[in-house]
C-alpha cells in the first residue's frame, strides 16, 4: 500500500468516500503534522483550512457570556475539522486546539477551506 494510499485511510470520513470522489480531492490534500495544542482556528478567525485528523484529536471550544471556555466538541480520525467552511461559512464559530497525550504531536491532512469547491464539486 502506497503512503497515500495509507493516509487516505487512516482518516474514516475519506476512507469512506468513492473512490472517484477520494481522487478528485486528494491531489488538494497536503499533509501536515498537528502540534499538542495548537490552534488551528481562533473564534471569528477565517477558516482558511479543512483538516482531517489522522491520529489526532481536535477540541471545539467555544467562549461562554462570562469568558469561560467550554469544550463543545471533538473530532478525531472519524471526520473533519473545518466543517462550516463546507457550508460557505467564512470565519469560524469555535476556536479548534489540537488534543494529544503526552505532549506529542499527531498527523492530519488539510485543504484549502477557500478553494474547496474548486476540487470538491462536480458539474454533474
Amino acid at each position: 500500500m502506497s503512503q497515500e494510499a495509507r493516509l487516505h485511510t487512516d482518516n474514516r470520513l475519506l476512507a469512506a468516500l468513492p473512490t472517484e470522489e477520494y481522487e478528485r480531492i486528494a491531489p488538494y490534500l497536503e499533509p501536515v503534522e498537528l502540534g499538542s495544542g495548537q490552534i488551528l482556528y481562533h473564534s471569528g478567525q477565517p477558516l482558511d483550512y479543512i483538516y482531517f485528523p489522522l491520529d489526532s484529536m481536535v477540541s471545539l471550544v467555544a467562549q461562554m457570556a462570562g469568558g469561560a471556555e467550554v469544550e463543545v466538541g471533538v473530532t478525531g480520525f472519524e471526520g473533519v475539522v473545518g466543517l462550516p467552511a463546507l457550508l460557505g461559512v467564512e470565519k469560524s464559530p469555535h476556536m479548534n486546539m489540537t488534543q494529544m497525550p503526552g505532549g506529542r504531536s499527531g498527523r492530519g491532512l488539510r485543504r484549502s477551506g477557500r478553494s474547496w469547491g474548486a476540487g470538491a464539486r462536480s458539474s454533474k
